[in-house]
């Protein structure tokens, strides 16, 4: 038979609902069918078939990521990518094999789980959706969305330890060095520019996962003036070094791990906490809305 097929068959650990299973994994990589006539004629295997192998080697290969929470259904889903390094000497020993006795398959691969995995959320109990909340930045010039991104990466990945507090102005420094630029902030009631404009998207839902989430706040300040990117109104805060900031506590029982996702396409930022499945029952109002007064020109 000129059929031969190099086969990738793993599995990826997942987490669902508190519990660990096994997603399977296969890949399959045609070999050349004249190769492998020339290679089973020979009782070896042929240049081409080697060549071939590295090939699908290289085209197998992939780096590890630590694993993350993905929305699946209505079910929080953890999941990682464990590296593939294919072990060219192993993989040309089941080759080998596999035309020696005539199969139509042969085995490759080596799976390298991250250094973060799936594993490791749940030893630490990280195991449930704990709660979380989102704003909507669409409409959102390139500084604000670069100041954005800039401030994410300092929170996303937290581990927020059994009554610690969070302090966003500590936890977020602002700098060019990192990667924040001059945009447009409320100051002394009127417009100007700042580095790091637009940070308040942030902070706006950092506090709305926190309120959504039952977790009492320590402190939060609200913007002079309503902003369109964090109605509806009310739901919102603003942060300003030093005079303004953003502190919520964990008063739970266990420590929360904070995870932030932003979505190109429709610029929604959001953050999610996962912990031990919540006690607690947490619900908001809509916002009563009174004294409603112009914005000065």
């Amino acid at each position: 038979s000129t059929l031969l097929e190099l086969v990738l068959e793993t599995s990826e650990p997942e987490l669902r609902n508190g519990r660990i299973t096994q997603r399977r994994v296969t890949q399959r990589f045609a070999l050349p069918p004249r190769s492998v006539a020339v290679s089973r004629e020979r009782g070896q295997a042929s240049s081409g078939l080697l060549d071939a192998l590295s090939v699908a080697a290289k085209s197998m290969r992939r780096p590890a990521t630590d694993a993350r929470w993905v929305l699946d259904g209505k079910d929080w889903v953890l999941r990682q990518q464990s590296a593939w390094t294919v072990e060219e000497p192993l993989s040309k020993a089941y080759l080998l094999e596999a035309l020696r006795y005539g199969k139509t398959t042969a085995r490759l691969a080596v799976r390298t789980p991250p250094q973060r995995g799936v594993q490791w959320f749940y030893n630490a109990g990280f195991r449930h959706h704990f709660g979380g909340g989102d704003s909507s930045a669409a409409g959102s010039p390139d500084f604000r969305v670069r100041n954005i991104l800039a401030a994410m990466r300092q929170i996303d990945g937290l581990q927020l330890e059994v009554g610690a507090t969070f302090d966003f102005n500590r936890r977020v420094k602002i700098s060019s060095k990192l990667g924040f630029v001059d945009g447009y902030i409320i100051s002394g009631g009127t417009l100007s520019k700042d580095i790091g404009g637009g940070i308040c998207q942030l902070s706006t839902t950092v506090w709305r996962a926190a309120y959504n989430a039952g977790l009492p706040i320590l402190e939060r300040h609200q913007h002079s003036y309503s902003v369109s990117y964090y109605d509806p109104p009310g739901f919102e805060a603003t942060v300003y070094a030093s005079s303004k900031n953003l502190r919520f506590r964990n008063d739970t029982a266990q420590a929360l791990w904070v995870q932030m996702d932003w979505d190109a396409s429709s610029k929604l930022l959001s953050l999610n906490f996962f912990g031990a499945a919540p006690t607690r029952r947490v619900t908001v109002s809509a916002p009563f809305i009174s004294n409603v007064r112009d914005a000065p020109k």
